[in-house]
């Protein structure tokens, strides 16, 4: 029996645990589930409708060139999945990866560092690549 005044310990336990199990679960919600970009990019390259069947499709468009410091949208018009994924990038950049993007998704990145940058959707590698070109001007 607890003594008046003091709450029981296993109570106080109990709702540490409940905090604890709903910070973890927005945690990885987070980490599981990446935000997708909403903002107004500079430059948008859709992955168009049929992409994912008829291999004469591709990223459109599929060379891009930009000048640095733009932003590049990717947006998903097909009924497939797909990721947009560096394959090659400038020394000291960070390859990208998009993660799944589903009918409607869509990714977008900042280009801070000049040079050519190649990528392909990892589900259809042998026809989905395209290449950005950053400039300086």
């Amino acid at each position: 029996m607890s003594e008046p005044g003091y709450q029981s310990s296993s109570g106080v336990l109990m709702a540490l645990g409940l905090i604890g199990l709903a910070l973890a679960a927005g945690m990885f919600y987070v980490i599981v589930f990446p935000s997708r970009s909403t903002a107004k990019a500079d430059f948008t390259v859709t992955l168009p409708n049929g992409v994912s069947s008829d291999t004469t499709l591709n990223f459109r468009p599929a060379v891009l060139t930009i000048v640095l410091g733009k932003s590049v949208q990717w947006s998903n018009k097909d009924n497939s999945p797909h990721t947009t994924t560096a394959t090659l990038w400038p020394n000291g950049t960070v390859k990208w990866d998009s993660g799944e993007l589903d009918l409607g998704d869509s990714f977008g990145l900042v280009f801070t560092a000049v040079g050519t940058y190649k990528y392909h959707c990892v589900f259809h590698p042998g026809w989905m690549n395209g290449t950005i070109i950053v400039a300086t001007s």
